[in-house]
């Protein structure tokens, strides 16, 4: 009972001591600041095409320009984080009248610049509470006004509500209202205002009576509540106008139900009206044309700059994006290149700049998608792509995309109905897309449809003839498809099962057959089996399929190696009544490399994270369960499988030489010349140096038979070879070389240590 009363009254104690460290912290550390984010228009470009120098140099000069401007008024440059400047103010008309300031620096600054050196800032401002502490500040104030300033576009001032609640009692500031935008992690959307600091908009609005001593905010009822009067020909056609209020470039009518319509007025159109309708009509024909003109020019420039993505002209298609309109294909663009280039944190940024704008803008779903995708956050992704197919702001190629990423997670997740409903939708919106059959193909495959996979790849390949992943899959579908039509195959294959089983049963009972020369090198036989996937699925279906063919290929072109005939392993595990998901178990795996007699077993891993991709190899000999070579290759995701593939298998061979280096004997020799009884079907390569040594007698060695290396007579290079025999000269001799000598490939690693014990057999 003391214990929990001792508990209880530790408790309020320190319940007390928080409550006083809480207090000091808001009494010592907080405080009502003003935060300025500015981040410059096209920096990262500039560096890739004018170079780091002339990037530095422009970094330079706009530091030099705004940094004074920023003291001037009082604020204090936080920090720089490469081209953005964070800064604090003690409030919210020092911060303004800075920004302001700053922007106005920059116009000046770019009047007298060549178009490629002017310089253009995004500036956004939050005001609030923040905890500044060693220089810094931290807290909330920080993040919301960073997003502020990632609202805004290049040339523009946004300021919070909070912001600008502060400048109701200030002259000469003029403001109007922006957009309302949700931030990630708030649950009530912010309004955003934009300050305007140009002398056209600032005459304009200065112009309003009434204002008094008041920031200018141009909102709607505002305007209603003005009466605004021009002289001449503008007041007359003002006469008899019930409830009208003509403020700047905005005619606003307040209906006694208070809903309000705005209408854009020009003064070209309203001396029109004296012309006649047939005049007017003709003027509004050509201004249709001009319009429908511009926007198939912007049409085209967003298909060219997809294009140029596509490419991976990355350059050029963000000069492309740069000049669309409206800003949110603009942001969207460019949130592709980012995830294209693998900046998603950027391409996040661009993302929620187009939703912040209201638009349901389709694409954008689809880059946020992919990026959590490659994130391994396979729900949100859904959720991204599902929302993608409801909206219909997009071209039918981002459609499809969207039905083909859902087709994809779905085969992923064993839901092949799912996946062929979504891969059917993509290919109706984009039948032009050599990934959404080649998607098909590998979903036909799963199920065991060859045929129809074989009709997939087809398509995809009639579409892209260059793609060798494609082709790789088809031909490996067609001699899946050939395989089930050829039954003498097929028999043949379940015979060589049925004797490696019987076989493998027979040396558990009697013993491993002895064999009389227990030097010679023998094929080095490997099995792939169970090569697991992690993180997150690749994007394009069968890649990994196509990475395993390669390697496969590869290690066979150098002899060293003979793989286990691929159709053995399906009828291996429908004899053994094993599921591929007992491949998983390593019991599984050692019993399966003993019963197909393979040398080494291969498994791995494949394991991708946003743009990265992890390939982990172990091969594994299946008598002794020693794990002999492993391998882990970090790569781009983008990188050609073609290109790991060869660069994989390279480290294995190299491996294989010294571990298990070719050896065999010597059956003939004449003068100068041996004939060797070893060949190509053991990997034996013209050019290849080998040592020749005395053979002695096998020796048993802890219950096993050991073949010790004999003293070295001389070194012979191999100059033509046969299946199973090669041809050799000397080309080193200490003492004379004897038919029945033994002779060992010679490896870096051997030429170290040469003439040291032997090797088990």
């Amino acid at each position: 009972m003391e214990d929990l009363d001792r508990k209880e009254e530790m408790l309020k104690e320190l319940l007390q001591e928080r409550a006083k460290i809480d207090e000091l912290l808001q009494d010592k550390f907080t405080r009502d600041l003003t935060i300025m984010f500015t981040d410059i228009q096209g920096s990262t470009s500039y560096f890739e095409s004018r170079g780091d120098i002339n990037g530095l140099s422009m970094v330079f000069k706009h530091n030099q320009m705004l940094f004074p401007v920023i003291e001037t008024h009082q604020g204090r440059v936080i920090k720089t984080i490469g081209d953005a400047i964070m800064a604090s103010f003690p409030d919210v008309v020092r911060g303004v009248g800075a920004a302001i300031e700053m922007q106005r620096t920059l116009s000046a600054y770019n009047a007298a610049c060549p178009a490629h050196d002017r310089i253009h800032i995004r500036i956004g401002l939050h005001a609030g509470k923040g905890i500044a502490w060693s220089d810094d500040v931290f807290g909330d104030l920080v993040n919301i006004a960073a997003r502020v300033e990632s609202m805004a576009e290049p040339g523009q001032i946004l300021i919070s509500r909070t912001a600008f609640d502060a400048l109701r009692c200030i002259d000469d500031v003029v403001c109007r209202f922006f957009n309302r935008v949700r931030f990630k992690g708030k649950k009530e959307a912010m309004e955003l205002y934009r300050v305007v600091w140009d002398g056209e908009e600032g005459r304009a609005a200065s112009t309003v009576p009434g204002a008094g001593s008041k920031a200018r905010y141009l909102d709607y009822e505002d305007v209603a509540s003005c009466t605004l009067e021009k002289a001449g020909e503008e007041r007359g056609e003002r006469e008899g106008v019930d409830e009208h209020a003509l403020k700047g470039d905005y005619l606003v009518k307040k209906h006694s139900s208070q809903s309000i319509d705005v209408t854009i007025t020009l003064p070209f159109f309203k001396r029109v009206r004296l012309l006649g309708m047939g005049t007017l009509l003709v003027i509004i024909l050509i201004v249709g044309a001009l319009i429908w003109r511009d926007r198939m020019v912007k049409d085209d420039l967003y298909q060219v700059a997809y294009q140029q993505l596509k490419e991976r002209k990355i350059e050029e298609s963000m000069k492309s994006f740069t000049r669309l309109k409206p800003a949110e294909a603009y942001f969207e663009g460019l949130a592709a290149v980012y995830w294209e280039t693998g900046d998603y944190e950027k391409a996040m940024v661009m993302c929620e700049r187009v939703d912040g704008m209201g638009r349901r803008n389709l694409y954008s779903h689809v880059i946020r998608g992919n990026i959590l995708w490659s994130r391994g956050s396979i729900d949100e992704a859904t959720r991204e792509y599902e929302k993608a197919t409801r909206l219909t702001r997009g071209a039918d190629w981002q459609r499809a995309e969207a039905f083909n990423r859902l087709g994809r997670l779905y085969a992923a997740q064993h839901h092949p109905e799912k996946a062929s409903a979504h891969y059917a939708q993509a290919a109706k919106y984009d039948p032009d897309s050599p990934e959404v059959y080649t998607n098909q193909g590998m979903l036909s495959e799963r199920v065991g449809n060859s045929a129809e996979a074989v009709s997939s790849y087809k398509k995809a390949l009639a579409l892209k003839p260059q793609d060798a992943m494609v082709g790789a899959l088809l031909e490996e579908a067609q001699r899946k498809k050939q395989l089930t039509e050829d039954q003498e195959r097929s028999q043949r294959i379940d015979a060589l099962v049925a004797e490696l089983i019987k076989s493998y049963k027979e040396k558990d009972n009697k013993g491993t057959p002895t064999n009389e020369d227990r030097w010679t090198s023998t094929p080095l036989t490997l099995t792939f089996l169970n090569f697991e996937r992690r993180g997150a699925p690749s994007l394009r279906d069968g890649e990994d399929e196509y990475f395993l063919l390669q390697l496969t290929a590869h290690l066979q072109e150098s002899r060293r190696v003979q793989l286990v005939e691929r159709d053995v392993l399906p009828k291996l595990l429908e004899e053994l009544k094993l599921g591929t998901s007992d491949l998983a178990d390593p019991a599984s795996d050692l019993r399966i490399g003993r019963i197909v007699a393979a040398r080494l077993i291969a498994t791995g891993s494949f394991t991708r994270y946003e743009h990265e991709l992890q390939v982990n190899i172990r091969l594994i000999e299946p008598e002794t369960t020693l794990q002999k070579i492993v391998i882990v290759e970090n790569a781009e995701q983008r990188i050609p499988l073609e290109e790991l593939s060869r660069r994989i298998a390279h480290q294995i061979i190299e491996r294989f030489a010294q571990l298990y280096p070719l050896r065999g004997k010597v059956v003939s020799l004449k003068g100068e010349e041996l004939l060797l009884n070893i060949g190509s079907g053991q990997g034996v390569s013209s050019g290849m140096v080998m040592k020749v040594m005395e053979t002695p007698e096998p020796v048993k060695i802890k219950g096993k038979l050991m073949t010790p290396g004999g003293r070295k007579r001389g070194m012979v290079r191999v100059t033509s070879v046969e299946p199973t025999r090669a041809y050799a000269r000397i080309i080193e001799k200490s003492e004379d070389i004897q038919v029945g000598f033994s002779v060992e490939e010679v490896t870096p690693e051997e030429t170290r240590i040469q003439g040291e014990g032997g090797r088990e057999q």
